[in-house]
């Protein structure tokens, strides 16, 4: 299961790096879960993920599909 984190990272023009530190979360779980190797994302990984990229809760399916939280 993939998720749209990478496409929307990239729309932010972040790179990995600058996304975790924004968000907290660190670059190798950022990885694991735009190459889909996550099967779930914890909610707090997804709204801190979320922060980092300037969206909000709502935005979430769209970043993170049904069925990976």
């Amino acid at each position: 299961m993939t998720t749209h984190l990478r496409e929307r990272r990239d729309r932010a023009g972040l790179t990995q790096v600058e996304l975790a530190l924004r968000s907290g979360v660190s670059v190798r779980s950022i990885g694991s879960i735009e190459r889909g190797h996550s099967h779930t994302v914890r909610y707090d990984t997804m709204r801190r993920l979320l922060l980092g990229l300037g969206l909000t809760w709502q935005d979430r399916d769209d970043v993170f599909p049904r069925g990976q939280t």
